[in-house]
């Protein structure tokens, strides 16, 4: 269609990368004030389950390092991404997603059978906030 596309928070405040597998990091952005953008409860088995999935499609990619990370920010239908990096580790990461931009059929394949609708929604909350 020729359209732009701009993801807001493509790895899903850190969901869609390694950080949450291990339980809740103490300087994660979810321990902070204003952190309750990605509640605790998103943190559910069956969503980690998914996670390590895409992350095991990680592992196995041809390059060295690649990250679950790394294949959320691989979408070729994106014009660009707002990472929001909270550290120059994430943002070093992030930018090794772009040594290899193709996924393979295979790979997309495997990802669909992961990036699945969950019934997340970050907005949620924002969305229903009221302001006196």
């Amino acid at each position: 269609m020729g359209a732009g596309c701009i993801a807001f928070t493509p790895l899903a405040q850190g969901l869609l990368t390694s950080k949450y597998l291990n339980g809740i990091p103490a300087d994660a952005r979810i321990n902070r004030p204003g952190g309750e953008s990605l509640p605790a409860a998103h943190l559910n088995e069956q969503n980690l389950a998914r996670i390590r999935g895409l992350a095991a499609i990680a592992a196995d990619a041809p390059e060295p390092g690649a990250t679950g990370a790394g294949v959320a920010l691989r979408d070729p239908r994106m014009t660009s991404l707002l990472i929001g990096a909270s550290s120059a580790e994430q943002v070093r990461e992030n930018v090794r997603a772009l040594d290899r931009l193709a996924l393979s059929a295979d790979e997309l394949r495997a990802i669909g059978e992961f990036a699945v609708d969950a019934g997340i929604n970050l907005w949620e909350k924002p969305a229903t906030d009221q302001r006196v």
